[in-house]
């Protein structure tokens, strides 16, 4: 009978309506919440019964129902929260989720932490997935694995290289007697202690101890003879600096093991007028640069000695036109750190070549670290530089549009950790969701395709931001006047339906 299918025909209309308000519904109640994406009902007719006897096609529907709900990926709002986890996707792509179970899960909600363990979780435990990276060049390697960024105390880094920019003031005046015999002099020890055989050391002590005035030379044989060597390298050390350094700083350096040791840093003018070991008649002044510290030989024997000896030649105009190294640096300290440890200083002339090898040896080309200068102004070191680090947790945590994690160490270097992994689909709009922000695979969706951010389709992370529902209110409210009419006129159907049911009823009356 046509009534009855009228009758189940607004009813049909009810239900859908009905669960299309709740479509609206759920929108509205999330609309604050981080990440979602709001949902469309779509509607599709139900099965026709086609009438016989007519030239015009002529088909009785039976109603209506919902034919799914499906997700509106337009970008939402991102709103800056300051926590250094929190991301936000600009652009394509969902964040790549994994629960303790090994299942997989995709996301837009960006509000991260981390767990005891280090790793970067959302509120339900589920586990950030991306790449591991190289620490220094930030260069992904390996497969998808979960995204670690603990602050543990990073691996220490041994100083190899100091840069410095220093001025030597021209007004000072040369009073090396023997320039070649004090050269000879400290290249000599610093050579004996880079050996770390004591007999050596002990040897070009006891040989040098007749250079040194009368009354240093008896106290320094009294040492020798008691073999108070530690005693006997500290007055040698400390005469020669406090007879001849014109100027003194200090650096401080990094061995193997993280452990930081003052390197006395001492310049002697040698020359007034010659360039020393070279052509006499080259008009220029010559400097000699030696450093000493304090070193730990086997055997536990603690002595001053000396690194690195050079001579520096500067022209008329105070500009420095030679760098000679007479003993290359070999530090020995002992304390379980690689020895000897070779530390190169460098004053800084310009040339193509050895800028080339300051990149290889990642030593900046930075204006600050010019060369050494010789002008009429007091000695002053302008700015220093090495390149060793002690070990050190991150000072901050922050990423790149690109996903990488990296550690802010103390002395502005970067160490890479993790990278973001993004997944992209065919058909974002036909994931399906499964609560808690998060979304899985469907045959409407497509396969995942998971890369890295700013790759393929695939958008940018933001950190220090949330992207927010992307819910439109307005929206939603008239949507909601619209199904509220629509369930009226379908309820009215019913009763109209009714009506009629009743009257033809009344007829056996």
């Amino acid at each position: 009978m046509s009534i009855v299918r009228t009758l189940d025909t607004g009813s049909t209309g009810l239900i859908a309506n009905d669960n299309a308000m709740s479509v609206t519904g759920n929108n509205i109640s999330n609309a604050s919440t981080a990440g979602f994406k709001a949902g469309q009902a779509r509607f599709e007719d139900l099965l026709y019964q086609r009438l016989t006897g007519t030239y015009f096609p002529s088909d009785l529907g039976a109603g209506v129902r919902m034919a799914g709900i499906t997700s509106n990926f337009t970008q939402g709002t991102l709103m800056d929260t300051g926590n250094p986890l929190d991301m936000a996707i600009d652009g394509d792509g969902l964040f790549v989720l994994k629960d303790p179970n090994g299942a997989v899960y995709y996301s837009r909600a960006g509000q991260f932490g981390t767990n005891a363990d280090g790793y970067v979780i959302n509120s339900w435990g589920q586990r950030l997935q991306g790449y591991s990276l190289d620490p220094v060049t930030g260069t992904a390697a390996g497969a998808l694995t979960d995204v670690y960024i603990r602050n543990d105390l990073q691996t220490p880094k041994a100083t190899s290289a100091v840069k410095m920019n220093v001025n030597l003031d021209s007004n000072t005046r040369a009073h090396v007697q023997n320039p070649n015999d004090m050269l000879g002099l400290l290249t000599q020890l610093a050579q004996a202690t880079a050996s770390g055989n004591v007999g050596q050391l002990v040897s070009a002590l006891q040989g040098s101890i007749n250079r040194f005035p009368p009354d240093l030379a008896r106290r320094l044989s009294q040492d020798l003879a008691t073999g108070n060597i530690s005693q006997l390298s500290a007055d040698m050390i400390g005469y020669l600096s406090n007879t001849y350094a014109d100027y003194t700083t200090q650096v401080s350096v990094i061995d193997s093991q993280g452990e930081e040791h003052a390197v006395d840093v001492y310049f002697t003018k040698l020359s007034d007028s010659t360039m020393l070991g070279s052509n006499p008649a080259s008009p220029g002044s010559t400097w000699m640069m030696w450093t000493a510290y304090n070193a730990k030989l086997p055997g536990g024997l603690q002595v001053r000695t000396l690194g690195n000896v050079q001579c520096l030649t500067f022209d008329r105009t105070g500009q420095l036109r030679q760098q000679l190294t007479y003993a290359p640096g070999s530090y020995v300290f002992d304390d379980g750190s690689v020895n000897p440890q070779a530390i190169g200083f460098d004053l800084g002339i310009e040339s193509p070549q050895r800028d080339q090898a300051r990149r290889g040896q990642g030593i900046p080309l930075d204006p600050k670290l010019g060369p050494a200068t010789q002008r009429s102004a007091p000695s002053n070191v302008n700015a220093i530089w090495q390149n060793g680090q002690t070990a050190q947790h991150y000072m901050a945590i922050d990423m790149d549009l690109n996903g990488r994690i990296f550690g802010l160490n103390p002395d502005g270097s970067t160490t890479y950790v993790s990278q973001v992994a993004l997944a992209e689909f065919p058909n974002q709009g036909g994931l399906e969701r499964v609560g808690k922000n998060n979304f899985i695979e469907s045959n409407v969706s497509g396969i995942a395709l998971i890369g890295k951010p700013n790759t393929g389709q695939r958008g940018s992370v933001v950190i220090r931001n949330v992207e927010q529902s992307n819910v439109d209110i307005t929206k939603e409210f008239v949507d909601m006047i619209k199904v509220q009419r629509f369930y009226q006129a379908n309820a009215e159907t019913i009763r109209t339906a009714d009506q009629m049911f009743q009257v033809l009823t009344g007829l056996r009356r």
